[in-house]
């Protein structure tokens, strides 16, 4: 092997019988291509290469993503987790770790003793311990009261918005003050509504109004222009479509935000909602031909001379005269020996088996389904023959803190706003 062309980039070699050195790049058609191109410093970036040249994405901001989409998500995500099992499983699974029974707060308030006499510290204490314990009950009081429609507690209330989020993408919680007259123990209830209530195509930059939200001149979030009903739900007043200004602290936004500067929250189950349609398919159709299969258990054959008049499904293996479709019931008892006419035969129907690779395909499909919703595999599919008990508790430690993650980011810290 020797040096082809100058430096060390382009290197040939010298075939036996060939005084000529080879270049190692060459064309297809066998010819040298001369200097190498170098490398990209991304194989995807540039458009290089055949798997590359056809895959073509747009340059779309946190918001325009979505602004256009979001609705048909909606759609789609809803309509899976009403009647996808699998859907409707990994919404529920992802709300009962999420919110389980409630997220409950605790009144840790307290003075500071330091410096203080141990009578005097001891009297603060006790006055703080009695402070704590009348927070606690009016709490307690409070979340029987804090449902504006009176449907739900406190706790239920959070497992509603954190079903709207996973399922729609996102929950808007109204504080409704009440008034003193009213008898609550607390005068404030909470109104929990879906996102659809909040027009995303909204939007007026001279008003500084994005996707249903207006902002003031830096950017923060004053107010949420809102529906009065939910527009899927049609006019149950004359002002039913007619939005009004909510002050940004009347609201609380129950959303994920997957990019800096997301205004709106996308379904949960947006990246797998492809799967899952298909995978809902791909099972009915099986169930529908396993179902076909089984009503055929065989099939007669005869064979008529010249000139016979004979009915499809007669003879003494056809109890009844056929159809019209040709089909004719067959009367066979426990025990039955049944001594079969000239020229008659009977084959049984051997239906083909789903195949070996049913299982396999299965479980990598809801995988996937799995991993998109951020759960287990085997809280989603409820399939734990794969695991032992140190990988079973490797993989709740990890999942566990995802959920705590969302139980801080999302639902702890967004209504304390």
């Amino acid at each position: 092997m020797r040096g082809y062309g100058t430096g060390y980039r382009n290197v040939g070699v010298t075939l036996k019988g060939s005084s000529a050195p080879v270049p190692l790049a060459m064309g297809l058609s066998g010819e040298g291509s001369g200097a190498l191109a170098e490398a990209g410093p991304y194989d995807v970036a540039g458009g290089v290469g055949r798997r590359s040249r056809s895959w073509h994405v747009g340059s779309w901001g946190p918001n325009s993503a979505i602004t256009y989409a979001l609705d048909e998500l909606r759609r789609k995500s809803r309509d899976q987790a009403r009647k996808n099992p699998y859907a409707g499983a990994a919404v529920d699974k992802l709300v009962s770790n999420i919110i389980g029974t409630g997220i409950t707060p605790r009144s840790i308030a307290k003075r500071p003793t330091d410096g203080l006499e141990p009578e005097e510290a001891k009297r603060i204490k006790r006055e703080d311990a009695a402070f704590r314990a009348e927070i606690q009950r009016l709490w307690l009081a409070w979340t029987d009261e804090a449902d504006s429609t009176g449907a739900h507690d406190f706790y239920g209330m959070q497992a509603i918005a954190a079903r709207g989020m996973i399922e729609g993408g996102e929950t808007f919680v109204r504080l409704r003050t009440r008034r003193a007259s009213d008898g609550f123990t607390v005068p404030l209830q909470l109104q929990a509504i879906e996102g659809d209530h909040c027009p995303h195509l909204k939007t007026e930059p001279s008003n500084r109004i994005r996707q249903g939200i207006q902002y003031d001149a830096i950017g923060r979030r004053i107010g949420y222009h809102l529906y009065r009903e939910h527009p899927g739900d049609g006019a149950f007043n004359a002002d039913s479509f007619d939005t009004t200004l909510v002050p940004a602290a009347d609201v609380c936004h129950l959303y994920r935000a997957m990019r800096p500067g997301q205004d709106r929250g996308e379904p949960w189950l947006a990246r797998a909602l492809r799967t899952l349609y298909d995978l809902d398919g791909y099972l009915d159709a099986e169930l529908v031909r396993k179902k076909n299969a089984a009503r055929f258990v065989g099939f007669i054959k005869r064979v008529l001379d010249d000139g016979a008049d004979g009915a499809i499904g007669g003879g003494p293996l056809g109890t009844d005269a056929p159809d019209d479709e040709g089909a004719a019931p067959l009367d066979l008892k426990p025990g039955t020996l049944q001594v079969l006419a000239d020229n008659e035969d009977v084959t049984f129907a051997e239906p083909p088996d789903s195949g070996p690779n049913f299982d396999a395909y299965l479980r990598t499909a809801l995988r996937g389904v799995a991993v998109a919703a951020g759960l287990l595999y085997e809280e989603l599919s409820g399939d734990y023959g794969q695991l032992n008990d140190r990988t079973l508790r490797a993989a709740l430690n990890s999942f566990r803190r995802s959920v705590e993650m969302w139980q801080h980011h999302l639902v702890v810290f967004q209504p304390s706003k």
